[in-house]
């Protein structure tokens, strides 16, 4: 026997093993479609294509040995092959379809023969990468991406339920259509700002993220893009987008923030939005352009309205007066996507002074001046700052005579007070000046009117 036919054995979920001959040359797409109970499966080397959906939805197959003389892996050829845990691409396969390992959850491990030359796997980042253009074809849940890598391609990483962080390296300029699509395990994804397209359905599904902060030159948030992401809380999108495509945000239930800085309200379909929370979701907007967004469909639909500053960098204030012990906070942003606190690097010259925390918060330590930096994270080395002066501290003094308020004053610590003349309850010039010692003494003890 040379062949076997289009789903020879399709559906026969009982099939637990097979042996093929060595003569065999040509299996049938769909020939062990829905096999659930096979385990594994030796592939002759006389075969040299494995045609599209052969091995599908093989829920059971943990193993698969690919012949060396395999040139082409077809569409959806181990698509659902759910328990496969491993791959092994062979130096003589020339194409591969980005569908072929589409929805193995389990798969940790897939690497390609050191020798081809159409595809490679470096460093063992377990990914296939498209040797010709640097493009990440075929990734599982322990890919490390290589920062040569300029594209995510389409599928790359579809239904792989076992991803749970991934680092996308500058340099990316593109994530192609589904190529996260189902990672319901992934919480946070940071999109590079040297991306420039984000295909359509790219994150839909991807139901544990809770932020996303659109680059600075992609344009269009396409269709399907974020659709059901039901933990997204902050969006933000930069000026440069024009248009946000059907079901782009469909089925956001947890939106409480959408920040977006384009002057020109983004042409949206009105049901970009659809099934989500944005009618209690707050929308930041340029403060110049506050009252298109309030008469522009669907924007309108929003359930607050807040101005944003419209010049970056920025910083919420350059001089600033506090007294011992006072705090404040200060805001930064270099760029829109910082609106939504990421991204700024504090620093204060004298922090016997005064304090900064990583939020921005400003803490008085003693009388002096300092000065509050807030520093772009990238290489750009653009900074802005505040000159915090710090004050002594203020402190309420009331002394009371015969059960009766007799003087108050506001004071800072180490000040003189100028007594007043004593009253008439205290007769002599001793009761006077047994006062005014006492009025020292309290000054010691006295408490801070804050």
């Amino acid at each position: 026997m040379t062949a076997i036919g289009e789903g020879a054995f399709y559906n026969c979920s009982s099939l637990n093993s097979i042996a093929l001959p060595k003569a065999m040359t040509s299996i049938g797409g769909g020939a062990f479609y829905n096999c659930a109970g096979l385990k594994t499966v030796s592939i002759p080397e006389s075969v040299t294509h494995i045609k599209y959906s052969t091995f599908s939805s093989c829920t059971g197959l943990t193993e698969i040995l690919l012949p060396e003389g395999l040139t082409t892996i077809e569409s959806g050829a181990f698509q659902g092959c759910s328990s496969l845990v491993s791959a092994l691409i062979p130096a003589s396969v020339t194409s591969i379809d980005c569908s072929a390992f589409q929805g193995c959850r389990s798969l940790v491990s897939i690497k390609v023969a050191a020798d081809n030359s159409t595809y490679q796997s470096p460093d063992g980042c377990n990914a296939i990468i498209e040797a010709a253009t640097n493009s990440l074809i075929i990734g599982c849940s322990t890919t490390v991406i290589p920062e040569n890598v300029k594209s995510i391609g389409e599928n790359a990483f579809y239904d792989c339920g076992g991803l749970v962080s991934v680092t996308i390296p500058e340099g990316v300029t593109s994530i192609g259509s589904w190529a996260f699509y189902n990672c319901n395990n992934l919480p946070s994804v940071t999109i590079p700002q040297s991306v420039v397209s984000i295909g359509s359905g790219a994150f839909n599904g991807c139901s544990s993220i809770t932020s996303i902060a659109i680059p600075e030159n992609v344009t269009n948030i396409q269709s399907w893009t974020f659709y059901d992401c039901a933990s997204l809380v902050s969006v933000s999108i930069p000026s440069s987008v024009t248009k946000i495509g059907s079901n782009a945000f469909y089925g956001c239930h947890s939106l409480q923030d959408f920040f977006c800085y384009a002057k020109e309200a983004p042409r949206a379909s009105t049901n970009s939005f659809n099934n989500s929370s944005i009618g209690k979701a707050t929308l930041h907007i340029l403060e110049s352009v506050l009252e298109t967004y309030k008469t522009s469909m669907p924007w309108s639909k929003f359930g607050a309205f807040v101005g944003v500053v419209d010049q970056f960098p920025y910083i919420s204030a350059t001089t600033a007066t506090l007294s011992e012990g006072e705090s404040m906070i200060l805001t930064a942003a270099f760029t829109p996507s910082d609106m939504l606190g990421n991204a700024v690097l504090w620093s204060s010259n004298n922090t016997d002074v005064a304090t900064v925390d990583d939020k921005g918060l400003v803490t008085a330590i003693a009388p002096g001046t300092a000065v509050i930096t807030a520093q772009a994270s990238d290489d750009s080395g653009v900074s802005v700052s505040c000159e915090v002066t710090v004050m002594p501290a203020s402190y309420q003094v009331t002394f009371i005579v015969d059960g009766k308020v007799y003087h108050t004053e506001s004071v800072t610590y180490g000040a003189a007070i100028t007594v007043p003349d004593a009253p008439t309850a205290i007769p002599s010039v001793v009761g006077a000046q047994c006062l005014r010692q006492c009025l020292q003494r309290t000054l010691l003890s006295a408490v801070p009117s804050r």
